[in-house]
C-alpha cells in the first residue's frame, strides 16, 4: 500500500491574518506598535501635512468640543441636585476656561507644531473633570456621567488627530484613574466597582483599537496619495524631457540642413568656377578659389567633428587623461587656436590678467571646451572690440577662468536656450551667426565630466561673462606654483 503524498500546495502554509497584516504595514513602511512611519523623512513629511493641511480641521473640532462641553452644563442643571454649584464651577469656571486657553493655543504660530500634545491635554482635562463630578455626586440617584468619558473617548478616537502612542496613554491613564476612583472613595458597592471597571476597560479597549485603525488608515491614504502625486510629477517630467528631445531632433535636422549644405554649396560653386576658368580665356584667380574651397571643406569637417564629439560626450565615450596642467599653458593653447578667427573679425584677445596655477584637467578636451567659449565671445563681439580672458585662484580652492565680451549679450531665456543641444537663439533660416548650437552644451558636458563648473552672466546689448571653475591640482604642485 502506497503512502499518500500531500500536494505541494498543502506543504506551503498560507500566511495567517497577523502575517498578512504585518506584511501590509511593512509595505507602507509603518511600525506595528506606534503606527508611525519607520522612515524619518516620511514621518516628517506626514507631520508637515498634518500641520499645513489638517490643522484647520483640528482647530474647528477642538472649538466644537469646547462648545459641547459648555452645553452639557444644561444637563447638570436639569439632573443634579447635590453639589450642583460646585459642579457648575468646575465645568464653567475651571475646566472650561482652561480648555478655551488650550484651544486658543492651536491658533498661534508658536504652538501649532504641538497640536497633538495640546489636544491630548484638553481631552485629559475634560475626562478628569467628569471623574471629579462623579466623585461629587451622590451614590444613589446620580446620572450616569461615566457616559461623558465614553463621549470624549469616541470624540478623540474618531475625529481628533492625536498620535497613537499619545492617545493610548490618554485612554489608559483615564481608565486607571476611574478604577482608582471606584476603589478608593469608599462610596461604591462591590457590584458597582466590578461593573464600572469592566465597562471602562471595554470602552478603553474599543477606543484604543479604533484610534489605532484610524491612524493606520489615515497614514496609508496619505502615503498612497503622495506616491500618486510623485508618480504624476515624474511622468510630467518625462513628458517634458520627451518633448524637449523631440524638439531637439527637429532643431538638429533644421540646423544640419543649413550648416552642412552652406559649405557644400560653396565647395561645389568654387569648384565649378575653377573648372570653367581653367583652360579658358582671361585672368583666373585659381589660388583664391582653391583657398575658398579648402576653407569651406575645413569648416564642414569642423562641424561634423563637433557633432561626433557631442555624440561621444552624451554617450560617455570620451576618455579623459586628467593631469596637472599649467593654466597659463591652457590659455595659451586657446589663444593660438582662436587668434586667426579673432583677427578676421577685427577682435582683440586680451589674456594679460591670467594668473598661472596648476589645474587638474584633461588638457586636450578642456582647451577644446574653453576654445568654444572664446569663439562664441568673438562671434558676439563687434569689430574693434576686445575679448578679455582672466584667470585667478579662489579662496575656496578652485581656479576660475572668466571670458568677458562687450557684445550683443543675452536675456535669461536665451542663456537657458544656449545650453540646450541644437537650440538656437535666432531662427534657423534667419539667424545672422553660424553655429550648430552645440558649443556651450558640449563645453558644459566636458567640464562636468571633470568636476568643473560653467556659468553665464549676461545683459542684453551689454555683454556676457562666462565663468569656468576648474579643480586645482595636487597640493605639492600648488605649493610649487605659489613659491615660483
Amino acid at each position: 500500500m502506497s503512502a499518500n503524498v500531500p500536494p505541494a500546495a498543502d506543504k506551503a502554509r498560507a500566511p495567517g491574518l497577523i502575517e498578512r497584516f504585518r506584511a501590509e504595514l511593512a509595505r507602507d513602511e509603518l511600525r506595528l506598535w506606534s503606527a508611525s512611519f519607520s522612515d524619518r523623512d516620511l514621518e516628517a513629511a506626514y507631520q508637515r501635512h498634518l500641520v499645513n493641511v489638517e490643522l484647520p480641521k483640528i482647530r474647528l473640532i477642538a472649538l466644537a468640543g469646547v462648545i459641547v462641553w459648555y452645553s452639557f452644563g444644561i444637563l447638570d442643571w436639569l439632573t443634579i441636585s447635590q453639589n450642583l454649584g460646585d459642579i457648575l464651577i468646575l465645568r464653567c469656571l475651571i475646566s472650561g476656561p482652561v480648555g478655551i486657553i488650550l484651544t486658543a493655543m492651536l491658533w498661534t504660530e508658536r504652538f501649532k507644531q504641538a497640536y497633538g500634545a495640546i489636544t491630548a491635554a484638553a481631552m485629559l482635562l475634560f475626562s478628569f473633570a467628569i471623574l471629579a463630578m462623579i466623585a461629587m455626586m451622590p451614590t444613589v440617584g446620580a446620572p450616569p456621567y461615566i457616559i461623558g468619558v465614553l463621549v470624549i473617548f469616541a470624540y478623540s478616537s474618531c475625529f481628533n488627530r492625536i498620535s497613537f502612542p499619545l492617545a493610548a496613554t490618554f485612554y489608559v491613564v483615564t481608565s486607571i484613574s476611574y478604577a482608582s476612583l471606584l476603589v478608593f472613595t469608599g462610596k461604591f458597592t462591590r457590584v458597582d466597582i466590578i461593573a464600572g471597571i469592566f465597562f471602562m476597560q471595554s470602552i478603553t479597549s474599543i477606543a484604543v483599537l479604533t484610534h489605532y485603525a484610524q491612524e493606520l488608515r489615515s497614514r496609508q491614504i496619505w502615503r498612497r496619495n503622495r506616491q500618486r502625486a510623485l508618480d504624476a510629477a515624474y511622468i510630467e517630467e518625462l513628458l517634458i524631457e520627451a518633448t524637449a528631445a523631440d524638439q531637439s531632433k527637429i532643431n538638429f535636422i533644421s540646423i544640419l540642413s543649413h550648416e552642412l549644405r552652406t559649405p557644400l554649396h560653396q565647395i561645389i560653386g568654387f569648384a565649378e568656377i575653377v573648372q570653367s576658368r581653367v583652360g579658358g580665356e582671361g585672368p583666373v584667380n585659381v589660388g583664391g578659389f582653391v583657398d575658398d574651397i579648402r576653407g569651406s571643406a575645413h569648416e564642414l569637417l569642423s562641424r561634423i567633428g563637433k557633432m561626433l564629439r557631442y555624440a561621444d560626450a552624451t554617450a560617455g565615450k570620451i576618455k579623459y587623461e586628467v593631469e596637472d596642467v599649467s593654466s597659463a599653458d591652457l590659455i595659451e593653447t586657446v589663444l593660438v587656436q582662436m587668434r586667426d578667427k579673432a583677427a578676421k573679425r577685427g577682435v582683440t584677445l586680451d589674456a594679460s590678467a591670467v594668473e598661472d596655477a596648476p589645474v587638474l584637467i584633461d588638457h586636450h578636451h578642456t582647451s577644446y571646451a574653453v576654445g568654444h567659449i572664446v569663439e562664441n565671445a568673438i562671434k558676439a563681439s563687434g569689430k574693434g572690440s576686445s575679448v578679455v580672458i582672466k584667470g585667478r585662484l579662489e579662496a575656496d580652492g578652485v581656479y576660475v577662468i572668466e571670458v568677458v565680451d562687450v557684445g550683443v549679450g543675452m536675456t535669461a531665456d536665451q542663456i537657458k536656450a544656449a545650453f540646450e543641444p541644437f537650440a538656437q537663439i535666432e531662427q534657423v533660416r534667419t539667424r545672422s551667426r553660424d553655429g550648430l548650437g552645440l558649443g556651450l552644451t558640449l563645453a558644459r558636458k566636458i567640464f562636468q565630466d571633470q568636476k568643473a563648473g560653467l556659468s553665464i552672466a549676461s545683459v542684453k546689448d551689454q555683454g556676457t561673462t562666462v565663468t569656468i571653475r576648474l579643480p586645482l591640482a595636487s597640493v605639492d604642485a600648488l605649493a610649487v606654483a605659489e613659491s615660483a
